[in-house]
This record gives C-alpha cells, sequence and structure tokens, in this order.
C-alpha cells in the first residue's frame, strides 16, 4: 500500500466511512470496552493505520488517563488525525509509518504498551505479515494488555460471500437514509460490495476470520474471541 495510493483514496474513505461500514461509531465503543482497564488507569496504546483519528479519540476520552501512539501510512490522514486530535496534547504522538515495514511497532514507539488496535487497516498484509504482526504485538503488550481489532475478514464459502455482499448492501441503505434521509448515499456506494469481492484492490488482503483467531492464539494470546460480526466486518481480538 503506496503513500500516494493513500493520499489518493484519503478524501473518498472519509466521506463514504460512516455509510459503508456499519455501525461505526457503535464499534468503536465496544473497541472501548473491551480493554483491560478501568476509566481511571494509565496506559499507552498504538492506533495501527489511524486514518482520522476516530478511534483513537474515542479511547482517549473513556480513558482520560491514556496516552496515544497514532500512526497512518497516509500523510493526509495523518494530518486529518493532527486536526481532530491536537487538543488532547501531549496525550497524543502521531507518526507516519508502514505496516508493512520491519519492526514496525518497534518504530511507532520503543516502549511497551498495554493496548493496540486497528480499525480496517490489518487486511492490507499477507498472511505471513499478519502473523509476525499478532506476534509482535504479543511480545510488545504489557500485563495485562490487549489487541483488539476492527477489520474486514474473508467468507469461507461462495454462499458467505453473496450473503455478505446483500446484507452490507443493505446496512449501506439503512445508513444512507438514517444519516442523510435519502438513497442518494445509497446509490454512490451500493457497489462497493461487490467491487470489494469480485474486483478487490492489490492492496485488499483479508484473512478467514478463523484464521485470523488462529494466528492470534499461535501468537500467545489468551481469551481470543470475535466480539462483534456484521457482513465481512469484526471486532477480534485477545488478551495478555
Amino acid at each position: 500500500m503506496t503513500q500516494d495510493w493513500n493520499k489518493q483514496k484519503a478524501e473518498t474513505f472519509v466521506a463514504m466511512a460512516d455509510i459503508i461500514v456499519p455501525e461505526r461509531k457503535t464499534q468503536f465503543a465496544i473497541v472501548a470496552d473491551l480493554l483491560p482497564f478501568a476509566a481511571t488507569d494509565s496506559f499507552c496504546f498504538i492506533d495501527i493505520g489511524c486514518g482520522e483519528g476516530d478511534l483513537s479519540q474515542v479511547i482517549l476520552d473513556q480513558y482520560p488517563s491514556s496516552v496515544c501512539h497514532a500512526t497512518d501510512v497516509a500523510e493526509d490522514m495523518i494530518a486529518r488525525a493532527q486536526a481532530l486530535l491536537g487538543s488532547y496534547g501531549d496525550r497524543v504522538n502521531i507518526s507516519q509509518h508502514n505496516i508493512h515495514d520491519i519492526d514496525y511497532l518497534s518504530n511507532v514507539v520503543s516502549g511497551p504498551v498495554g493496548v493496540i488496535t486497528s480499525s480496517l487497516a490489518i487486511h492490507h498484509c499477507d498472511d505471513n505479515e499478519k502473523a509476525a504482526l499478532y506476534k509482535a504485538a504479543f511480545e510488545k503488550l504489557t500485563s495485562p494488555g490487549a489487541m483488539i481489532i476492527i477489520d474486514a475478514v474473508k467468507p469461507v464459502s461462495n454462499h458467505g460471500i453473496e450473503i455478505n455482499k446483500k446484507y452490507w448492501q443493505f446496512y449501506i441503505q439503512q445508513q444512507s437514509r438514517q444519516l442523510t434521509g435519502s438513497d442518494e448515499e445509497y446509490e454512490r456506494f451500493k457497489n462497493v460490495p461487490i467491487m470489494f469481492y469480485e474486483q478487490p484492490a492489490e492492496e485488499d488482503q483479508p484473512t478467514t476470520l478463523v484464521d485470523n483467531l488462529c494466528m492470534m492464539t499461535e501468537a500467545g494470546f489468551k481469551d481470543v474471541d470475535c466480539f462483534w460480526k456484521k457482513c465481512g466486518f469484526t471486532i477480534f481480538g485477545g488478551y495478555k
């Protein structure tokens, strides 16, 4: 995934995210609730592929003593995250790194962290990169600690793909009506599910949910689970 691609696509993703991603804000709330800390605890967290910084903001607000290390490869997204999170001052560090780089997590921050999270970024890695990332994440975490991920996953069958496309389109239409009062955004984005499964972009390499859970277990995580799922979107993770 190149920086140029991200800069080109960033504006489009920002425009469509709340329309095409089922219950996006609810997903962020669930991630925050899954962290193994009390609201008053102090801990650091990494937000992989932070985008605009929406997920980081939810965690920062729910845990007022937390410190965020947000990272993205796209300069445009970093600028958006800086604008959204600038008011948090020294509680936020935003840096530019590529998830495909060796020692990625150590490049983001040198010391251990309590939480590693991500929203719709890790499916850009191939299976070997995912497995290596989960292993590095487990080693990076304190105990207690957690890696909680929002991501797109691959259905295990063609029938599953067809069901996911059908209901993904349903949620796009529903959210278009809820957020805009019309089907205009639905008509604009209704082909996204078809394109994702039938003509995927080169950087989209989703893995099945089961394979992700197995890789996390093999990396050493305990209580590995899927905590939420709609269509091909899921929240999964594990603890240390």
